[in-house]
C-alpha cells in the first residue's frame, strides 16, 4: 500500500499502535498488538501475569497493572536490536 501511494505523491504515516502486546500476553482479549519479536525475551506469553483482571474498556490501566507490558515497552524503546 505504501509503494503505490508513494508513486501517486501520497505520503504515508504508519501507525505503530500495538495494543499493549495483547495478542501474545492475553489470549482471551482480542487485539492486534505488537509482533511476537517485540516481546521482552524474559516474557513468556504462555505463562505470564499480564493483564489479569483486564477490563477492555479501561485498556490504559493495563500499563500500570502489568509488569510484563511495562517490560515489553521498555525493551522495545531501549533495545538496540529493536
Amino acid at each position: 500500500m505504501v509503494e503505490p501511494a508513494s508513486k501517486r505523491g501520497i505520503y504515508v504515516l504508519l501507525d505503530m499502535h500495538q495494543d499493549l502486546y495483547i495478542r501474545w500476553l492475553h489470549g482471551d482479549v482480542c487485539g492486534d498488538g505488537a509482533p511476537y519479536w517485540a516481546l521482552h525475551p524474559d516474557v513468556d506469553p504462555k505463562n505470564n501475569e499480564a493483564l489479569k483482571g483486564y477490563d477492555a474498556g479501561e485498556w490504559v490501566t493495563a500499563y500500570a497493572k502489568s509488569e510484563e507490558v511495562r517490560r515489553c515497552f521498555t525493551n522495545f524503546f531501549e533495545s538496540e536490536e529493536l
